[in-house]
């Protein structure tokens, strides 16, 4: 039997389809010694104790007699690489080694006088292929939580499958890391290797790319994102290891404006292919524009939203009031040894700076500077600008309210565009940039003068959105800052700090959907509703129920959504009355529904087919004055009268007065000659006392405590007498 398997061996190693392993004590040379897994490399090593390598010829050897003295020279082959120098390199194959790590190698070394020597026996251990997965798996080896960028509403429920909310025409950014195999030495040694793709299919084709990729959906509908992570052992592909799926719901974007097809034009994927035709469109249509950039107009389709040129469109009229879609400013860079400048210029029509504080600046450290605070050479600062619309003006956004529009600072620095805090985007705008580090002084003789020192006098907390911070009520120099802490969010409400009430924490994804039924959302997908907030959880595509006829529709035999409408139906007309956009809540114009194919129309008759009933909320309008009380001062919206807590802070005291509100601490609240002019002071309740625990109930649990003592002290002595 022994013989039989000594052939056996013999055949495999020479037909270069087995490589085998390393473990060995030399008193000629040394040797690295290793374990892999199947798939992987082995390396070996001869060094001699004195004198260069090349002084030396070597000839690797393997026993295929299981140690019986047998010992045949290693040819190179697909198997074998340095047979005849000191590093031999054994490629192995995938599978099952178990029980192979016994067969013995050496090297051979023969010196330039004809002394031959070899090492001891060389053994190295092969744990099969079909190990690494699962032993991957209980070291915590897979694809991070993925990340996109101008999504909103990302969440999941089993860390597999997750979903996303975009508009048309927005530009993505999609990450997902992993950990690196790096940290396992035998992972690195088997030259295992985790590739991460991102696979995006949008309208039946899909694209991959690597572990990091800007991206446009273009398509109103559904796009899915797959995040896999390829696992490879020395070059040989073992196909994915671990996958994500996001499945993203594009809508369509806000309106702004109306056009007309000139002549016979082309709808472009521009911005991500500029090769790309999405669709023809023919002379005379009547196109939705929701968005602007540089020589296009930004359209909606065909249940597309791609770009058309300028020169190609008939521009109707804007949607809502005079839109800005750029905005451009310039402001001194950082010099070393100057102060950050307080103002700029706004180059754009209908533009100008916020009324308060409209230019701060932050150092590297993210602290906000002093008006005397000076640049230091090299360092980074961060600027930003808040920039109001004029009267009959408003900021593009897009349909979920973020500021959608571009801008340059000093005519080619593109500043990052957000909502400014407590504001409406369509009003208000914040533009940030960092410049990489100040220029250095200009040569100078003038002495700078000096500002008599004074005492400073802090104020209460106030907030930046970012964090809360403390300030001189009489010079404004920043004294000391904190990060948010505290508080704790809901699905329908955010977090505020527990130190100056500011709103910070973003809802969580803690829903709590109704399970009793599937309500439809759209011809794609049903959802369980939020009781809570209304979000759309455990999204599922619509099931077909019976194949249609023409009398007959193919309805979704979960939620009753019809899929396809009978062929041969009428149009069967339900008025749903005009219903108004509140601060919060949606509306929609007065529209009629066909309850036999679910399309909309915006007469009676069904001629005019529509395809968007949606008023989208109105937005709060903040008011000017505060409101307050013996702690706090805060806004509310002066068309609804809601109390908005996210501008909820304490009061900044200086002498008897609050220097944000006018709060008077020497006068009671209640009395009506408090602040003429202000709003009634609206009382935010204070959270509910916890009671006192009682005296009494201490004195009975003491008491309680010492006579259970004495009792099981009884018990005891009474035993031990006994026994």
């Amino acid at each position: 039997m022994k013989k039989i398997i000594s052939l056996l061996l013999c055949i495999l190693m020479l037909s270069g389809i087995l490589a085998i392993p390393v473990s060995a004590l030399s008193y000629y040379v040394s040797h690295y010694e290793e374990a892999i897994y199947a798939g992987g490399v082995v390396d070996l090593y001869a060094y001699p104790s004195v004198g260069d390598t090349e002084d030396y010829s070597y000839q690797w050897q393997y026993d295929a007699g299981i140690g019986d003295g047998h010992w045949y020279d290693v040819e190179e082959n697909g198997s074998y690489a340095g047979t005849k120098t000191n590093h031999l390199r054994l490629y192995t194959s995938t599978g099952n080694y178990d029980g192979w790590e016994e067969i013995p190698f050496q090297c051979v070394v023969t010196a330039s006088d004809g002394t031959v020597r070899h090492t001891d026996n060389i053994y190295m251990n092969i744990y099969p292929t079909d190990k690494l997965i699962p032993n991957m798996k209980n070291w915590g080896y897979g694809l991070y939580t993925p990340s996109i960028t101008n999504a909103t509403d990302l969440y999941t429920k089993d860390d597999v499958n997750y979903t996303a909310s975009t508009c048309a025409g927005t530009n993505l950014t999609i990450f997902c890391g992993s950990k690196p195999v790096d940290d396992k030495p035998i992972l690195s040694k088997s030259e295992v290797a985790l590739t991460t793709e991102i696979h995006i299919t949008e309208n039946g084709k899909t694209t991959v790319s690597g572990n990091y990729t800007s991206y446009i959906p273009y398509t109103v509908g559904k796009t899915q994102v797959q995040i896999k992570e390829k696992l490879t052992i020395g070059g040989h592909d073992l196909g994915y290891f671990d996958t994500k799926t996001i499945d993203i719901t594009v809508v369509k974007p806000q309106v702004i404006g109306t056009g007309t097809a000139k002549s016979d034009c082309s709808l472009l994927r521009y911005t991500y292919n500029e090769s790309q035709k999405l669709t023809s469109i023919p002379k005379g249509t009547s196109l939705e524009i929701v968005g602007e950039e540089g020589g296009y107009y930004q359209v909606y389709y065909n249940g597309y939203v791609g770009y058309v040129g300028k020169t190609l469109l008939n521009f109707g009229a804007i949607a809502t009031g005079k839109l800005i879609t750029n905005v451009d400013v310039t402001i001194p860079k950082p010099v070393a040894g100057q102060t950050p400048a307080g103002t700029c210029t706004i180059h754009t029509t209908g533009c100008e700076l916020y009324k308060t504080d409209p230019v701060t600046w932050t150092d590297a450290s993210g602290k906000f500077m002093k008006s005397t605070d000076k640049f230091q050479e090299g360092q980074k600062y961060t600027v930003s600008i808040w920039v109001a619309a004029k009267s009959g003006y408003e900021f593009q956004t897009d349909a979920y309210g973020k500021p959608k529009l571009t801008g340059a600072i000093n005519g080619d620095l593109p500043p990052f565009i957000n909502k400014a805090y407590e504001q409406d985007p369509k009003e208000v705008i914040a533009l940030t940039y960092t410049f990489a580090g100040a220029q250095k002084a200009p040569e100078t003789t003038e002495t700078p003068p000096t500002e008599p020192a004074h005492t400073h006098t802090p104020s209460g907390w106030r907030t930046t959105g970012a964090y809360h911070y403390k300030a001189c009520t009489t010079c404004g120099d920043f004294l000391e800052q904190e990060d948010h802490k505290g508080g704790i969010a809901t699905c329908s409400a955010k977090g505020k700090c527990t130190v100056c009430g500011y709103a910070y924490i973003e809802e969580n994804e803690n829903h709590n959907p109704d399970t009793s039924k599937w309500t439809a959302c759209g011809n794609l997908y049903h959802a369980h509703l939020c009781k809570a907030c209304g979000a759309h959880c455990d999204p599922q595509d619509h099931v077909a129920g019976p194949a249609g006829t023409p009398d007959a529709a193919v309805v979704c035999k979960d939620c009753g959504y019809i899929i396809t409408p009978a062929k041969n139906h009428t149009h069967n007309l339900t008025k749903v009355a005009k219903k108004d956009a509140t601060c919060i809540d949606p509306g929609n114009t007065e529209y009629y529904i066909c309850d036999g194919c679910s399309d909309f129309f915006a007469d009676s008759d069904g001629k005019t087919k529509i395809t968007d009933t949606v008023i989208a909320p109105l937005g709060h309008k903040v008011s000017e004055n505060w409101n307050f009380d013996e702690t706090n001062h805060w806004r509310t919206c002066t068309v609804c009268n809601t109390v908005l807590t996210e501008t909820q802070m304490g009061h900044d005291i200086t002498g008897e007065k609050c220097t944000t509100c006018g709060y008077d601490n020497t006068t009671p609240v209640t009395d009506p000659g408090k602040e003429p002019g202000t709003q009634p002071q609206t009382q935010i309740p204070a959270a509910p006392k916890e009671e006192a625990f009682p005296w009494w109930r201490y004195a009975v649990i003491i008491l309680g405590g010492i006579t259970a003592g004495i009792g099981i002290a009884f018990i005891l002595i009474k035993r031990k007498k006994n026994s």
